[in-house]
């Protein structure tokens, strides 16, 4: 599904009609390159190798709600250049656990860098192995009625994010 939105020109939809667990141990989902929202309730994707889901430079307008990442190697979530990106009411937990197979020993439920006007909102972090969200350069980053608990670290970590808000967390 994401290798169909990724050769399509704009904004895609993947709705999973059904609810269970997606096991990617062998190789992780492709990258994320074309916007796309994710609509995954009653879905977990676990295992990872690498992250659960990675988005890049054109994926700009992105989203995810309802999905569940557990047990990825790395994050749960990794984003590099996405403007506007949106998760909502998702589940990160576990992640950074497995080790990495670069040999890192670190991992957050949601990592992202060099992206502006992310929105994260009514998301649960449980026991990441480093930090609950970490973000650098990412100006203007809201966080609103997310819940923490039992992060390495920090539940939410921002480097360079000016403009950002935390409430109600």
């Amino acid at each position: 599904a994401i290798n169909a939105a990724n050769s399509t020109g704009g904004a895609d939809q993947i709705i999973f009609s059904v609810a269970g667990t997606i096991d990617v141990t062998s190789s992780s989902l492709p990258l994320i390159t074309d916007p796309v929202d994710i609509l995954g309730t009653g879905i977990s994707i676990a295992n990872s190798p690498i992250h659960g889901l990675d988005f890049v430079s054109g994926s700009a307008g992105s989203s995810v709600t309802g999905l569940a990442i557990t047990l990825s190697s790395i994050h749960g979530i990794n984003g590099n250049g996405v403007d506007n990106l949106s998760l909502t009411n998702c589940d990160f937990s576990f992640n950074g656990t497995l080790g990495s197979p670069i040999g890192n020993s670190f991992g957050n439920g949601v990592s992202i860098i060099n992206s502006s006007d992310v929105t994260i909102s009514g998301c649960n972090f449980n026991t990441n192995r480093e930090n609950g969200t970490y973000m650098e350069n990412c100006p203007s980053a809201t966080f609103m009625n997310n819940v923490v608990n039992s992060s390495g670290f920090h539940g939410f970590i921002i480097i360079a994010g000016g403009n950002s808000s935390i409430t109600n967390n």
